[in-house]
């Protein structure tokens, strides 16, 4: 994992974890963001994205 993305990945997870809940990222936004993050990697497969229900489900916003 290069430098820039784990600092990427270490400030969504500061944003997600912020103390108070109201300044915290949608998880829309989270979503967007981590699948962003994720495409910049090699093995990503988009494929595997859309077989998974959980994720179907956070994108459609249940």
């Amino acid at each position: 994992m290069s430098c820039l993305l784990f600092s990427q990945m270490a400030q969504l997870a500061r944003a997600c974890t912020l103390e108070n809940p109201q300044l915290r990222p949608p998880m829309r936004s989270i979503v967007v963001a981590l699948m962003t993050l994720s495409s910049s990697t090699e093995d990503w497969d988009i494929g595997s994205f859309y077989e998974n229900q959980a994720m179907l489900n956070l994108m459609s916003g249940r």
